[in-house]
């Protein structure tokens, strides 16, 4: 795309469990300037258990992740 410069992978830096958390997790983020993708277990996964159960991916670009596992790195576990 023109102007936009070149194209940033996304990295996974955490599995939230459940939507609630990964929304939430989603919000510091971006208070903090960091903007991310969710990936959720879809429709499959949430036929077999729970829609809270479901584990949800979060995704920032490379260049943010040192920074976003800062950030999340109080509620992340070991």
């Amino acid at each position: 795309m023109k102007g936009r410069g070149r194209r940033e992978p996304l990295v996974h830096i955490a599995t939230a469990p459940g939507e609630s958390v990964a929304k939430m997790w989603s919000g510091i983020l971006e208070e903090h300037g960091i903007r991310c993708l969710l990936k959720g277990g879809g429709l499959q996964a949430s036929m077999y258990a729970s829609p809270l159960a479901v584990n949800w991916e979060i995704h920032v670009l490379e260049s943010h992740a040192e920074k976003a596992l800062e950030i999340l790195g109080p509620f992340l576990k070991d």
